[in-house]
């Protein structure tokens, strides 16, 4: 493979329809087993609500674990759990602060909707081809265009596969600056589920997706 991964930005596990740590029981209990400072900030956004209502408030708070760049944003319907700039080795990490907020939350009033995972990251072709070309020279084989005199000189995508357990989708678009050759891709494994993961699981899917992000990146590199 010619490409050079440059950064992974950002690895992160979704839960939607519950939220996790909402005692302070339970946010004390999840700071003692993870032994590790945790530091608590609070934030209201819009939440959604029926057109014929006015918008109210909805709390959003994020738990921030400083030593290990991971942080938790919770509202009563969706916690997200993400790990900034992450190596491989730190999907260990991950998955336990993401199973010890989830045991350590009185889940029984609240249902899970659906798990999604998602990886972010930034990738140099090193072709000498604008970020926009190769995209279309890759996903177009071999080149058309929908009008037979135009020239096709790019493109971005977003590509959404079904593997018959989960949706996949892939979003890959160039990095805007002059002549670049760097695109970001983006790739999210979403699952319509009742039942909440195990550490094992949550390890296995964030392997699952990183390693679809590469072989991705991979088959369209030779696609040329």
């Amino acid at each position: 493979m010619a490409v050079e991964i440059q950064d992974v930005l950002n690895v992160n596990v979704v839960l939607l329809g519950v939220g996790l740590l909402n005692e302070q029981e339970e946010f004390d209990a999840f700071r003692q087993v993870l032994d590790t400072e945790v530091t608590l900030s609070s934030t209201a956004l819009i939440g959604s609500v029926p057109a014929a209502q006015p918008p109210t408030l909805e709390p959003e708070r994020t738990l921030t674990l400083h030593r290990d760049r991971i942080a938790l944003v919770l509202s009563s319907v969706r916690s997200t759990i993400a790990k900034e700039y992450p190596s491989k080795d730190d999907l260990s990490r991950l998955s336990e602060v993401a199973a010890q907020a989830i045991s350590n939350t009185n889940v029984e009033n609240r249902k899970l909707q659906a798990i999604g995972y998602n990886i972010a990251l930034v990738y140099d072709t090193h072709t000498g081809t604008r970020a926009l070309k190769y995209i279309a020279d890759r996903l177009l084989k071999p080149p058309v265009s929908v009008q037979s005199k135009w020239t096709l000189i790019g493109g971005t995508t977003k590509l959404i596969f079904d593997d018959g357990a989960n949706i996949w989708t892939f979003i890959l678009e160039p990095r805007l600056e002059e002549n670049a050759s760097r695109l970001f891709l983006s790739v999210n494994r979403h699952k319509n589920d009742d039942v909440l993961p195990t550490e094992a699981d949550i390890k296995s899917s964030l392997h699952d997706i990183w390693r679809q992000a590469y072989d991705f990146i991979e088959t369209l590199d030779q696609n040329k």
